[in-house]
């Protein structure tokens, strides 16, 4: 399961602590976000938002982030509003 953040962070400021080739993208559907996962275990890692212009980040992927103390809600994302597709 990923852990969506709600906010974003903006581009200037997000650094990876990947290897070169550790990622690979994924476009959906009308192929306008471009989602990245882990080559390795393909876990979904961020993708950047078409509203903001920022990254949302799986929550699960930052390390020292407790996400089980983490208050969230669950959603029917293919039920979203397009003005919220991010």
């Amino acid at each position: 399961m990923a852990l969506m953040s709600v906010l974003t962070v903006p581009v200037d400021e997000l650094t990876l602590d990947v290897k070169d080739d550790a990622l690979t993208t994924y476009t959906f559907n009308s192929h306008h976000v471009k989602h990245h996962f882990c080559k390795f275990c393909g876990i979904y890692t961020f993708h950047k938002s078409k509203v903001t212009g920022g990254y949302r980040l799986n929550l699960g992927c930052i390390d020292n982030l407790d996400t089980d103390n983490l208050p969230f809600t669950f959603f029917n994302g293919a039920n979203l509003p397009s003005i919220t597709e991010s």
